[in-house]
C-alpha cells in the first residue's frame, strides 16, 4: 500500500486537499482528529501533570484552546516540546495501527493529513509527501474566519517550517491561493498518478 502525507502549514487547505482525496475513494486519516482523541484518553494524565490543572475546562476536561495559548506563546518553546514530547508518539503510534488495518483490507492508496510531518521526523513513514501552500497573509485571513486573532496566527505559523524549507522535501506541491476548482484540480492530477 502507498502511504502519501498531505502536509502544509496552517490554514494552507490539507484540509479541502484531503476531503478531495476522500472523494477519489482514497482513505485519510486526520493526525488532528486523533490528537484530539487523546485529549481525553490516554494523553490527558500526562498533560496534566506537565501543564496542570489550569489547562481542564469548567467539567474538567483538556480544553486545546488554553494549550495553545500555552505552547503558541511567546515563551513558548519548552511548552511546545513538552506538548510534542506527549502527544506524537501516541499519534504516531494510532496511525500506523490504522494504516496497518487499512493495508489488511486491500487498500492500493491511504493517505494521512499531518501538519507536522515535517517538523516531527515522520516523514519516513511515508511513501510520498504532497504539500499544499498558500501565501501567508492569506493563510492568517483564514485562520481569522476560523477562530482566532492575527497574533495567534502568526505565532502558530512562526512553530512551523517555512514553505519554502518544506518544498525540498515533497513529491508534490498543490498551490491553495486560487479557487477551490483549482486546488481540485491539482489534486485529481496527483491522484492519477497514484493509482
Amino acid at each position: 500500500m502507498l502511504r502519501l502525507a498531505v502536509t502544509g502549514g496552517l490554514c494552507s487547505g490539507k484540509s479541502t486537499v484531503a476531503e478531495r482525496l476522500r472523494q477519489h475513494g482514497c482513505p485519510v486519516l486526520d493526525a488532528d482528529a486523533i490528537g484530539r482523541g487523546l485529549l481525553e484518553g490516554a494523553a490527558k494524565p500526562a498533560l496534566v501533570a506537565e501543564f496542570g490543572e489550569q489547562i481542564l475546562d469548567p467539567r474538567g476536561l483538556v480544553d486545546s484552546g488554553r494549550i495553545a495559548a500555552l505552547v503558541f506563546g511567546p515563551e513558548s518553546n519548552p511548552a511546545r516540546a513538552a506538548l510534542n514530547r506527549i502527544m506524537h508518539p501516541p499519534i504516531q503510534a494510532a496511525i500506523a495501527q490504522q494504516l496497518a488495518a487499512l493495508e489488511r483490507r486491500g487498500e492500493p492508496v491511504a493517505a494521512v493529513e499531518a501538519a507536522l510531518v515535517i517538523e516531527t521526523g515522520s516523514r519516513v513513514n511515508y511513501d510520498r509527501l504532497l504539500l499544499v501552500v498558500a501565501d501567508a497573509e492569506l493563510r492568517v485571513s483564514r485562520f481569522i474566519e476560523r477562530k482566532g486573532s492575527r497574533r495567534q496566527a502568526l505565532n502558530r505559523m512562526a512553530a512551523q517550517l517555512p514553505d519554502a524549507e518544506k518544498i525540498k522535501y515533497a513529491d508534490w506541491v498543490v498551490d491553495n491561493n486560487g479557487s477551490r476548482e483549482a486546488l481540485e484540480r491539482q489534486v485529481d492530477a496527483v491522484w492519477e498518478k497514484l493509482r
